[in-house]
């Protein structure tokens, strides 16, 4: 079953702390026009392949370690620890533990070529 996104006014926790790592999943917690933040679950070895959004991102460890890799740079975030990167940033990610991590990405929409 799908969880159902936060409307405007609402509250959830994010925090992973109370489930064993193995039983949390991934969650969009809310998308709008302009702003989507998702709760990204890795378990340890799991690898997020280089990608990029068009907006600015925020990366925030809420637990575990991870690896994150962008401009030919390496950092390793623990919990508590934030990471930001304009738009357009190639990054890639890698668990070292079974983590979970706050991300916020600027909605950006792509401008098509014609």
């Amino acid at each position: 079953m799908a969880i159902a996104h936060l409307a405007s006014g609402q509250v959830r926790s994010i925090l992973p702390l109370s489930a064993p790592p193995d039983t949390l999943q991934s969650i969009a917690i809310f998308k709008d026009a302009h702003l989507e933040v998702i709760r990204m679950v890795l378990p340890a070895a799991k690898i997020i392949p280089p990608h990029s959004v068009n907006g600015p991102i925020t990366i925030q460890c809420l637990a575990g370690e991870v690896l994150v890799t962008a401009d030919a740079q390496e950092h390793r975030l623990f919990a508590g620890d934030l990471q930001y990167f304009t738009g357009g940033v190639v990054h890639q990610l890698k668990a070292f533990q079974d983590s979970a991590l706050l991300v916020t990405i600027v909605l950006i929409p792509t401008v098509s070529k014609v």
